[in-house]
């Protein structure tokens, strides 16, 4: 990474301390990766982008309250407006 000019943040071959990538990795494998097979890589890249999109707008997430990260995404970038008193 850092030929790339990237610093790395956590020590080389310690997932605990990348837990929220390694949970998603896992989190992928299980309920996308190891269900299909793949015939060609143009099939496998559809299958991932739909995993992707389901994941991201229709999966509900436990540590989001059990929303969608889209749902969390979207009440982040605008809160609701409170009225003066």
């Amino acid at each position: 990474m850092r030929d790339y000019g990237r610093s790395i943040i956590h020590r080389l071959y310690t997932p605990e301390q990348n837990g929220l990538c390694e949970r998603f990795i896992r989190t992928f494998k299980e309920e996308c990766a190891w269900q299909h097979r793949f015939d060609n890589l143009t099939a496998a890249r559809a299958t991932v982008a739909r995993y992707i999109e389901h994941y991201n707008t229709q999966r509900t997430h436990s540590a989001l309250n059990y929303n969608t990260p889209r749902q969390t995404y979207l009440t982040l970038c605008n809160p609701p407006h409170q009225q003066a008193a």
